[in-house]
């Protein structure tokens, strides 16, 4: 029962703040610009697990979760991956983002981008004409047309396009992969369990969606350096950062419901958890609050907060982009769970967008029958 009232106070702070920031947003002479937009997007953010490093999931795991977000018939699909035009921005300053670039770009993607520049004779920029003149308007229908698309997209640096592709390619021309970078590439993507494949692929292919987007942004260490110089000493010998790790009900439960639902063979299930309001509070009022009113130095906390809603504010505005292409239309993003209450905060205060939940496309038994 203490373990039950506290979820329900937990979810009444949560939705009670929306309430009162709903109040605001009304007076304020920005919504009441929102009021009077016709049709804005809808934009659902869809709260997941990094499903890579989940043992035991498999494409089958998640097919009510594909079916559900089918449902909402997105017009594009936002993942966590990095832009085109933020990888080239990192790439100008590499002495500042080493690990990123190596993390989330790699050596293997810089070799295929040299090589698909040097083989199609192209520039980013010419590449980026190429592209949308090409590729942008339909899936290729043919293995040669996807090989070219994919060159292109990598020329570019438009890693999100360039994976989609390059997973599409190994699932549908599998006897037609080239040797070297590219077909390690796809021949790697080909069995991905990462979320980006298994849920953003899968559907946009299934929609026939001619590309991926990506939205991902790291800051540089000159941003981040003294921060985390200042808050790693100080996470040691906090007593309150010491019981999240070992008593922390959103990393118990969490691992408890993932364990269920992979053995369960459907992740929908936790899929609805994860993107609930009671798993929201859990990340504010759990995770986050370690860094504004618990046992940290102030400073170093507020410090912590502000670089982490920089970056969520650097990829609400990578979604936006996208929204932009797709005016009155519908737009999937798919996040790591942790970002999900702050961008739906973010993407709520938007004048252009409607935010949509998961559970109005994929209701619990008790509400089956409910109208998307």
């Amino acid at each position: 029962m203490r373990k039950q009232h506290g979820a329900s106070l937990i979810v009444l702070a949560l939705v009670s703040g929306a309430c009162f920031a709903g109040k605001a947003a009304a007076d304020s002479p920005i919504q009441a610009l929102k009021q009077r937009m016709h049709r804005p997007a809808e934009v659902l953010v869809l709260a997941t697990p990094h499903l890579s490093g989940v043992e035991g999931v498999t494409a089958t795991h998640v097919d009510a979760v594909v079916g559900a977000l089918a449902g909402f018939a997105p017009q594009a699909v936002v993942v966590e991956a990095l832009p085109p035009h933020t990888i080239e921005a990192m790439q100008q300053q590499a002495d500042l983002h080493p690990e990123a670039l190596d993390a989330f770009v790699g050596a293997r993607f810089h070799e295929l981008v040299a090589e698909s520049q040097r083989m199609l004779g192209v520039d980013p920029a010419v590449a980026r004409k190429a592209l949308a003149s090409e590729c942008a308007k339909a899936l290729p229908s043919t293995a040669d047309a996807n090989l070219r698309c994919i060159r292109l997209a990598a020329a570019a640096w438009d890693k999100p396009w360039v994976d989609y592709l390059a997973w599409r390619h190994g699932r549908q021309w599998s006897t037609t992969v080239p040797k070297g970078v590219l077909g390690d590439r796809i021949g790697r993507l080909k069995t991905s369990t990462n979320e980006n494949e298994l849920l953003g692929a899968r559907l946009a292919d299934q929609l026939g969606q001619p590309r991926l987007f990506g939205m991902d942004d790291h800051p540089g260490e000159d941003v981040y350096g003294p921060v985390f110089e200042a808050l790693i000493p100080a996470i040691g010998q906090s007593k309150a950062y010491a019981a999240f790790k070992a008593e922390a009900r959103i990393i118990k439960e969490a691992g408890e419901r993932t364990r269920q639902a992979v053995a369960g063979r459907d992740l929908l299930p936790l899929y609805r958890w994860f993107n609930s309001a009671e798993y929201s509070g859990l990340v504010l009022d759990e995770e986050w609050r370690l860094f504004v009113d618990r046992d940290l130095p102030r400073g170093a906390g507020q410090a912590r907060i502000d670089l982490w809603d920089a970056r969520n504010l650097a990829m609400v505005s990578n979604i936006l982009r996208v929204v932009s292409r797709h005016p009155g239309e519908r737009v999937l993003v798919i996040v790591g769970a942790s970002h999900k209450p702050f961008f739906d905060d973010y993407l709520t205060r938007s004048i252009g967008v409607r935010v949509r939940q998961l559970d109005e496309f994929a209701p619990s038994t008790a509400t089956a029958g409910a109208a998307p």
